[in-house]
């Protein structure tokens, strides 16, 4: 059985100290990888480029100490697969947008495994040069992200017509929930056959929804996915902004729910049993504070968790702005505080 840290911890196992990984550990911050998207010429040939799309992967790990990649991949190749043409600018964009919820006849089905086939061979590829101690994590993004990218391209604060939808175009809206909830599927089963250790799903705008239509728009959805999927295979489930949703999440088949800093994370053990371990949850808003003040916050995350199953993480994604020195630092605090925990100073 592997014995790297974060399977451990995922199993809830003791760990001599949580497992370090970051969401967008690979990506702009990273000089690196500002090279290799150069070389690349734009954002989705880096991503369907399996041999750059391995090396920014692995970039990371070569400078900082940590115990599990991340494919290098974008949530929104779904709807590119199923034929709407993905491109950047200035945020995400579709060639052939999805007009309304009542063009059915767009919602393509796809072949991982074909459509998608450079993520499994990158798989192949990270995996060749990963040490058997570090794991390779796969993702997808929920179906209620992916569609309000879909109905509303570039305009993460435009999303309330997505939202209404909920209500008044209920049907309509479940049947792109349920066609990509199936793609999704096959994206991260297509994922795992070439060699992901753990699969993650990434529900950004979760928290938009009431208590009622997260479940039946969100959660039902993530759940439904989860089923499908090996249950030998670790899955992380992580919705930002909606911590109070967390008791309906711990009913899910999900290993690890990921937490951001709108909750502590002993306010989270409170309402997630223990047979669920809980990733994160260092505020991506201390990237830009000095290194004493982010020790000290790294001391009080540690603190606030000091049961098995913990998995040492931030609140979102690493910001573009964030010094590679200080992804170091928090790094290096973390291990400090967890050798010595009694004398650590911030």
């Amino acid at each position: 059985m592997n014995q790297s840290l974060l399977l451990k911890a995922l199993r809830n196992e003791p760990c001599p100290r949580p497992p370090i990984w970051f969401m967008r550990q690979a990506g702009r911050y990273l000089p690196e990888y500002l090279a290799t998207r150069a070389e690349a010429g734009s954002f989705m040939h880096l991503c369907q480029n399996p041999e750059l799309a391995c090396e920014v992967t692995l970039q990371p790990l070569r400078r900082f100490k940590l115990d599990a990649a991340i494919l290098f991949s974008d949530i929104l190749v779904i709807p590119d697969a199923m034929g709407m043409g993905l491109y950047f600018d200035g945020g995400p964009q579709f060639r052939t947008p999805l007009s309304s919820l009542s063009n059915s006849a767009r919602y393509k089905s796809i072949d991982a495994h074909k459509d998608l086939g450079y993520q499994g061979q990158a798989i192949k590829n990270i995996k060749a040069q990963l040490d058997s101690q570090t794991p390779l994590i796969g993702f997808a993004g929920s179906p209620w992200t992916i569609a309000c990218y879909m109905l509303a391209p570039g305009k993460a604060n435009g999303f309330q017509s997505i939202v209404d939808a909920c209500t008044n175009q209920s049907q309509g809206l479940k049947k792109l929930l349920d066609h990509l909830a199936s793609c999704i599927v096959e994206t991260l089963q297509a994922q795992i056959d070439a060699g992901c250790d753990v699969v993650m799903l990434f529900d950004s705008w979760g928290g938009l929804l009431s208590q009622d239509h997260y479940q039946s728009f969100s959660l039902d959805f993530i759940e439904r996915i989860l089923e499908q999927l090996p249950s030998d295979i670790p899955s992380i489930i992580f919705s930002k902004g909606a911590s109070a949703y967390l008791p309906l999440m711990a009913q899910t088949r999900a290993h690890a729910l990921g937490i951001d800093d709108t909750i502590t994370l002993k306010q989270a053990r409170e309402v997630v049993p223990f047979d669920k371990a809980l990733q994160g949850n260092l505020s991506v808003d201390l990237l830009q504070s000095d290194a004493q003040t982010i020790s000290q916050k790294v001391k009080e995350v540690l603190e606030s968790h000091p049961w098995p199953g913990h998995i040492f993480n931030l609140s979102h994604g690493i910001s573009k702005e964030t010094k590679p020195e200080t992804i170091a630092h928090i790094i290096d605090s973390v291990h400090q505080h967890c050798l010595n925990p009694s004398t650590h100073k911030a």
